[in-house]
């Protein structure tokens, strides 16, 4: 009897790289300095390089993201990162609120990915789709958005159109490892068994710490 396996949610790997990554005024646009130049909001930024510092997703690293946000409400960052501490927590409705008001302040191909992905936890798929579409939209070179839209694909059942997304993904991310193990998974669901064990023996070179790969 043939295995059944299903897409590992990487999206949650992608936001926590993100998350340690952002930084107040990292990235920004250079010739929009309204906010970094108010004082309030650069106090803000300083409590957010304390609470991603801190990266623990305790009491202590939330009231510092609620802080900052309570001193610069716009600081799209701060708001993101606090998502992400939802996440991780398991507390997807929070968190969907969080990445929803980071998107409203800034439109960024990181926050629209960050929906897609809580959008994917919560079950809601088409609004998972269009998010990672917009994310992509934003940085056509997502590795990420590409993923996500991958696991869309297999939600819905349809596995030649997940295996296109994950094979565009790879040509972005050669070495992720997480992308050859959801292609194995994929093949095997199509019962090509020769291409799934090439990709899982891909995943175990490049991560052989990978559980999943080595049950394969």
């Amino acid at each position: 009897m043939q295995r059944q396996y299903e897409l590992i949610a990487c999206l949650v790997l992608i936001l926590a790289a993100v998350s340690t990554s952002q930084g107040w005024g990292q990235g920004a646009d250079s010739s929009d300095s309204s906010v970094s130049r108010d004082s309030k909001c650069m106090r803000a930024g300083e409590l957010l390089t304390q609470a991603i510092a801190l990266g623990d997703g305790s009491a202590a690293e939330e009231n510092l993201y609620r802080k900052a946000l309570s001193i610069c409400p716009q600081m799209a960052e701060a708001q993101f990162n606090l998502g992400v501490l939802y996440f991780k927590r398991g507390d997807l409705p929070r968190a969907k609120e969080s990445f929803e008001l980071a998107w409203a302040s800034k439109q960024e191909a990181d926050y629209a990915a960050a929906l897609g992905s809580v959008s994917l936890a919560l079950g809601e798929v088409d609004a998972a789709s269009k998010s990672f579409e917009k994310a992509l939209a934003l940085e056509p070179n997502s590795a990420g958005a590409l993923q996500g839209l991958a696991v869309v694909e297999e939600r819905r059942g349809d596995t030649n159109e997940a295996i296109s997304y994950l094979k565009k993904a790879l040509e972005k991310s050669p070495n992720n490892s997480l992308i050859h193990f959801n292609l194995g998974v994929m093949y095997e669901r199509q019962n090509l068994m020769e291409e799934a064990l090439n990709e899982y023996q891909n995943t175990i070179k490049l991560d052989d710490k990978n559980f999943h790969a080595h049950l394969q």
